[in-house]
């Protein structure tokens, strides 16, 4: 995934034109991806996905399509498998995901001041 498991928590009261346009990527790409996973998981219903990475920081970028630096490029790639890494060792699934998700999506009133570790947590 290119957007986190959770959505931070942001004071937009000092928020201007741009600060507001970059706040609303941000949340159109994190339910755009959860969407994207509920959409897979239910077209192969036979499939046993094991594995969500998703970047647990700032994935570098450009404004300028593939003018990135060797340096930005090396740290996508190693935040890329130290996630990887972190997503193999994690003692969640797919299916925690979605749960999160969709009490997420629906507004459910339990789900609302945990992030996703808080709920990974809670649901142990």
């Amino acid at each position: 995934m290119t957007s986190a498991a959770n959505l931070n928590e942001v004071d937009p009261q000092n928020f201007k034109s741009v600060g507001m346009l970059f706040r609303y990527l941000e949340i159109s790409s994190y339910y755009q991806s959860m969407d994207n996973l509920l959409r897979a998981k239910f077209s192969f219903p036979g499939v046993n996905f094991r594995y969500n990475i998703m970047p647990t920081g700032a994935i570098p970028s450009s404004s300028k399509p593939l003018s990135m630096s060797e340096k930005d490029i090396q740290k996508s790639l190693d935040l890329g498998v130290k996630d990887a890494e972190g997503a193999i060792n994690l003692e969640s699934n797919l299916d925690d995901m979605i749960h999160y998700y969709s009490l997420k999506l629906t507004g459910n009133k339990q789900i609302k001041g945990h992030t996703w570790g808080s709920f990974i947590e809670a649901k142990k």
